[in-house]
């Protein structure tokens, strides 16, 4: 994750958050962006001062983000969310009422883990009190593999504009860039240069891709070098777009996203896609590309990670099932017929006939050997001037 930035009033300083090392990611080498409407700036707001992360709309209730933007673990406890819909936070004119929602709750992957950055899982989501009017986001679902490499990609992000802007004077304002892929992992795309990069504010942002000639999100920005010099690691969405889909058919159950006409079944994996995974002999023989009748969902028999859409698979012996983190006190954070379960301190979706107890997820992401610093959530002293839509 990139370091977090602290504005408080009369003091900029960092906050609890920025001393875990950690950075946040805005657009260097971007232009200032008055389009892309449903990229929107999220906003974490506590006693203690405000963070400012990247989203985007992918249903009219759904906001799409990075853990690390909701985790209260990373941003602190007693957070009100919202959602700025305007391209500058510091135009008055912007702001105003309408340009405002506040969320009506935050989730993540639970799985994510600040100390351990490279363990991937860094998905978060924020859910809209109010359908927001915009076009919803495709996002990809098909697995990559190794010919996405060099593929141009195009960010988007409300971060700083230079690594060394350490008092967040550039941030609030959404830009954009044209980088490319540098290397794909098994969770993330290493992506950007010294001149086209994302850095701290744009954490959560989209890594757009043409994909069957349609733009569709590939990547959130996670974490990248403290100066956002060297390059920046974004999580692949279709490595967790189970996970995220379980969000939208709760909150949007009639209408996943607004997709394209051309697009007859949005949700599927594009049909030119269909490719070997290159990952790591535990994917060996493993046709991700054929991915809508070969990965299993939310229920369904695995024998490892990556036999599921989810990217999670728990074992109670030698029987298997597809998995994903889950709410206790959420009744519907599972879907039919499957129950929330206790796994030790953990919850995930299992079967009712594994009562209340389940197996152990098995988590065997590979990771980038790169030296990573931070994740990017900005902390800001005029955010506390916006105004919110209740």
């Amino acid at each position: 994750m990139r370091r977090l930035l602290s504005l408080i009033p009369l003091i900029a300083a960092c906050s609890p958050v920025a001393q875990i090392g950690e950075s946040q990611r805005a657009i260097i080498g971007g232009t200032t962006d008055p389009n892309d409407p449903a990229v929107v700036l999220v906003i974490a707001q506590s006693n203690q001062g405000s963070s400012l992360c990247t989203g985007e709309v992918i249903s009219p209730h759904v906001v799409l983000t990075a853990a690390h933007c909701v985790d209260p673990a990373v941003v602190g406890n007693g957070n009100t969310f919202s959602i700025f819909l305007g391209y500058d936070i510091n135009d008055n004119a912007q702001n105003i009422n309408s340009n405002f929602v506040l969320a009506k709750s935050v989730d993540w992957d639970h799985q994510f883990n600040q100390g351990n950055l490279q363990g991937g899982h860094d998905v978060g989501i924020v859910v809209a009190g109010r359908a927001i009017n915009v076009t919803p986001l495709p996002f990809n679902h098909a697995n990559l593999d190794n010919n996405f490499n060099g593929a141009p990609l195009r960010i988007v992000g409300y971060g700083i504009s230079s690594g060394s802007d350490q008092q967040g004077t550039t941030a609030g304002t959404k830009r954009q860039a044209m980088t490319q892929v540098n290397q794909l992992y098994q969770a993330f795309i290493y992506l950007g240069d010294a001149q086209h990069n994302t850095c701290e504010g744009d954490s959560g942002g989209p890594a757009f891709a043409m994909l069957n000639g349609i733009e569709q999100i590939v990547g959130i920005t996670s974490f990248g070098d403290q100066g956002c010099t060297m390059g920046g690691y974004d999580t692949r969405v279709d490595q967790y777009a189970a996970f995220i889909d379980g969000y939208i058919q709760q909150n949007d159950p009639n209408g996943m996203m607004n997709p394209p006409p051309d697009m007859a079944q949005p949700m599927m994996p594009p049909p030119d896609m269909a490719m070997t995974n290159p990952f790591g002999s535990h994917d060996a023989g493993v046709k991700h590309g054929d991915m809508a009748g070969q990965l299993g969902g939310l229920g369904d028999p695995c024998s490892m990670n990556a036999d599921c859409l989810s990217h999670l698979c728990a074992s109670e012996g030698s029987t298997g099932f597809c998995t994903q983190p889950c709410d206790p006190t959420n009744p519907n954070s599972c879907p039919s017929p499957l129950v929330c379960g206790a796994v030790g301190t953990d919850h995930i979706c299992m079967p009712q006939s594994h009562g209340a107890t389940g197996g152990c997820a098995v988590a065997r992401d590979h990771a980038p050997s790169t030296p990573l610093a931070i994740a990017f959530a900005l902390t800001l002293l005029w955010l506390a001037r916006r105004r919110e839509n209740a």
